[in-house]
């Protein structure tokens, strides 16, 4: 908030990069403090609310490299979680455009459709030419595995919560408002 109020102070654009996982009724702390900072800054800046970032880091690469290296695959609960995704490139390409169009609030920036999850991992490993078996979890075991094996997971109790809470957003309006088109995953 600091540094939004300097940006503001000395008349210079701020861009707040949020997630998905932020949104009214999240659960985790990561999705709970960014929906707190996108609306004390939504009426005066620039909120950029991205769906999953596919690109070759982050989560989006984790998750390609779990399908290419794995025959077995757990999907916690029935893999049935939205996902919307935007690529790095088209992020940096709506950041460019809103700047340039002084645009302010909240752009929900993502694909118009969405998949589950278990769509997604099974489209990955389509395009790896991979047959991996997926081996759904219960969210209670799930629970119970951290409980017992903690940090040695390769998931964390807010990711578990912000999983759940996982949902689908409205994009046309915020796509169109900047002038974009998210390519199909």
């Amino acid at each position: 908030m600091a540094l939004a109020e300097y940006c503001e102070m000395h008349k210079k654009k701020f861009v707040f990069l949020s997630s998905f996982s932020a949104h009214e009724n999240a659960n985790s702390h990561y999705g709970k403090h960014k929906f707190f900072l996108e609306e004390k800054l939504k009426q005066h800046h620039l909120v950029i609310k991205p769906g999953l970032v596919t690109g070759s880091r982050g989560l989006f690469s984790r998750l390609q490299k779990i399908v290419s290296d794995r025959k077995i695959i757990p999907v916690i609960g029935g893999g049935d979680y939205p996902i919307q995704w935007v690529a790095v490139d088209e992020v940096c390409r709506a950041i460019h455009l809103a700047i340039s169009k002084a645009l302010t609030g909240v752009i929900n920036l993502a694909s118009e459709e969405s998949i589950t999850y278990l769509q997604l991992l099974e489209r990955l490993a389509e395009r790896k030419n991979k047959k991996p078996v997926f081996v759904f979890v219960p969210v209670f075991v799930a629970a119970l595995l951290l409980k017992i094996f903690g940090k040695k997971l390769p998931f964390t109790g807010e990711n578990l919560k912000g999983l759940l809470q996982l949902r689908k957003f409205e994009t046309k309006e915020s796509l169109e408002k900047i002038g974009i088109n998210i390519r199909d995953l």
